[in-house]
């Protein structure tokens, strides 16, 4: 995962460029600690549903998407996301 100053279209751009040579999921959240972050997770080979309908019930997140890519923003602190992440990726 990453957290990044890209928005908007750019995020999207930069998460593809990203996915592409990366195995497994790409996860990129945007914004401000204070108001929260929107995210994007993508992959090539991965259903990224999973892992967001997880980010959705663990961290209040309000998005969607399809297998490949999913979208929206969440109310967690970085450190919030940092922690939940690192749980979700010792499960699987």
């Amino acid at each position: 995962w990453i957290f990044t100053s890209e928005e908007g279209e750019e995020l999207r751009i930069y998460a593809n460029f990203l996915s592409e040579r990366n195995q497994g999921i790409t996860a990129l959240f945007s914004g401000e600690d204070r108001k929260g972050y929107r995210y994007i997770l993508v992959s090539t080979e991965e259903d990224v549903r999973i892992l967001n309908q997880a980010i959705r019930e663990n961290l209040k997140a309000k998005g969607g998407g399809s297998a490949r890519m999913a979208q929206g923003s969440l109310p967690a602190s970085q450190m919030e996301i940092t922690s939940f992440l690192e749980k979700y990726r010792t499960k699987i």
